[in-house]
C-alpha cells in the first residue's frame, strides 16, 4: 500500500511539473488573469453602462463638489458576477468628530443588479433595514466604514447621502 501511495505521489509531482511547462522558447506566454472574482471592473468609471440610476462619474463629481474625498477604485468586489464600479470615499467626519468615517459605494448598471448583489457586498447586512451602515440607493450599494451618526448625521454623511439616488 505504501509503495502505491509513493508511486501515486511521484506521478502527481511529475504530472504537475510537466504541466508547468519548460522553456521551449516557442510557446506564447499568457498574461496573468485576475483571480478571486468574476466581476467586471471599470477603473475609470467608463466601462459601465448605466441604464437606470447615477453614473460613477456623476457620483464622484457630486461627492467631490460636496467637499468629500472620493475616487473610483480599481478594486473588484468578491462575489459579484455583474459589472460594477467601486467608488471610495475617505476621511469623512464621524460621530465622534474624528475622520474615521468612510464609504465604499458600488455603482451598478441598474437597481435590479444592485439589489441582487447587495447581500454579497454587505454580508447580508443590507437585508436589515435597521442597520444604517448599509443601504441600497437605486443602482448604488452603500457600505459605510462605521455606522452613520444618529440623526442628525454629520455634515459629511449628509453630503454623501445627498449625492446618492433617492
Amino acid at each position: 500500500m505504501r509503495t502505491l501511495l509513493t508511486s501515486a505521489a511521484a506521478f502527481l509531482v511529475l504530472t504537475f511539473a510537466a504541466g508547468c511547462g519548460g522553456d521551449s522558447g516557442d510557446e506564447e506566454t499568457a498574461e496573468p488573469q485576475p483571480t478571486g472574482s468574476t466581476s467586471e471592473a471599470a477603473p475609470d468609471g467608463g466601462g459601465l453602462t448605466v441604464s437606470d440610476g447615477i453614473t460613477p462619474d456623476d457620483l464622484v463629481g457630486c461627492l467631490t463638489d460636496a467637499g468629500l474625498a472620493a475616487e473610483v477604485s480599481d478594486s473588484v468586489p468578491f462575489g459579484v458576477d455583474v459589472p460594477v464600479v467601486n467608488v471610495d470615499v475617505a476621511e469623512m467626519k464621524d460621530y465622534s468628530d474624528g475622520t474615521d468615517q468612510g464609504a465604499e459605494l458600488f455603482v451598478f448598471a441598474d437597481p435590479t443588479s444592485a439589489a441582487d448583489s447587495a447581500a454579497a457586498l454587505t454580508l447580508g447586512g443590507s437585508d436589515d433595514p435597521t442597520n444604517n451602515r448599509y443601504g441600497v440607493h437605486q443602482n448604488v450599494v452603500r457600505v459605510m466604514s462605521i455606522i452613520l451618526a444618529p440623526d442628525p448625521h454629520t455634515d459629511d454623511e449628509a453630503a454623501l447621502l445627498g449625492c446618492l439616488p433617492a
